[in-house]
């Protein structure tokens, strides 16, 4: 895609998918290659269209997972409002919902300020509603924040941290026990 910016290449299932950015569009988009078959013709496909660009770059990000059929998850900045969306993404490239068998996308008020970047990492207790899902980022009612997501509850930290004019990047791991290790 020749507008696609950011692309991130996530192991999902027997699938790899290559998520990437359309700026000018608000988009997330998927190309979903089977490994088996590298050489067969793929089309991207929207994943959604209310991801916030800041500078021309979608603020979003994703990694693989342990959970029960191996999705990705899938963070990002929505389009015109302070929240982070967070969601599974199955092997096929679909969103989380029912009929994937993985819970909906969830929006968090996150009071994100306009110009974070944004990380996720997953972290496997059992599979299921047990796995801990992280994002960080930075926040405009405190300097930097990560938030451990089980089932559907969410557990906010707030720290001390950098200020938003120095963060270009976040990178977030999941470690052993479930602690969080986040660089800025």
């Amino acid at each position: 895609d020749a507008v696609g910016q950011s692309p991130r290449c996530v192991a999902v299932g027997t699938n790899i998918h290559i998520y990437y950015g359309v700026p000018t569009l608000n988009r997330l988009m998927v190309i979903v290659v089977n490994p088996s078959d590298p050489s067969a013709a793929v089309s991207p496909v929207i994943l959604t269209d209310d991801a916030a660009s800041v500078a021309g770059n979608v603020i979003y990000d994703a990694c693989s997972t342990s959970r029960t059929n191996s999705p990705s998850v899938i963070a990002w900045h929505e389009h015109t409002t302070s929240n982070v969306r967070l969601g599974y993404v199955d092997s096929s490239g679909t969103l989380g919902s029912p009929l994937t068998g993985h819970p909906s996308v969830l929006t968090y008020a996150a009071s994100m300020t306009a110009t974070s970047p944004l990380a996720v990492a997953a972290y496997f207790v059992d599979g299921g509603s047990g796995d801990r899902i992280t994002i960080s980022y930075i926040s405009s009612i405190s300097d930097s924040i990560i938030v451990f997501f089980s089932g559907s509850v969410a557990f906010l930290n707030a720290f001390g941290g950098p200020t938003t004019v120095s963060v270009t990047r976040i990178a977030l791991a999941m470690a052993s026990g479930g602690v969080a290790w986040v660089a800025f």
